[in-house]
C-alpha cells in the first residue's frame, strides 16, 4: 500500500506539507521527531489525511500533481474533509 499525505503545523497554521510513502506511521514518526528538514521548522505536525494507493506509480504521480498545482491541492483536501 502507498499513501500521499497532508500534514498541517501547529506552529504556522497555513503551513500544508504533503509527501508520499509507503509506511505511513513510520514516516509521520520521522516527521514529529524533527528527522525531515523541510517540516522540522514547523512542529508540532499532525496529519490532515492521506490518500491510499495500490500502486506505487499512481501514487508518485498523484503526489506530483498535489505538488505542483494549488488546484490539485485544495482538491485533495476537500475529498480529505468529505472522507
Amino acid at each position: 500500500m502507498y499513501y500521499v499525505y497532508c500534514l498541517v503545523s501547529g506552529k504556522k497554521k497555513d503551513f500544508h506539507y504533503y509527501g508520499f510513502t509507503s509506511d505511513i506511521e513510520k514516516r509521520l514518526e520521522y516527521h514529529r521527531k524533527g528527522k525531515v528538514r523541510t517540516t522540522k521548522k514547523y512542529l508540532p505536525i499532525k496529519l490532515y489525511g492521506y490518500r491510499r494507493f495500490n500502486d506505487r506509480e499512481k501514487a508518485l504521480a498523484y503526489e506530483k500533481k498535489v505538488k505542483r498545482s494549488a488546484k490539485e491541492r485544495e482538491k485533495f483536501k476537500k475529498e480529505i474533509i468529505s472522507g
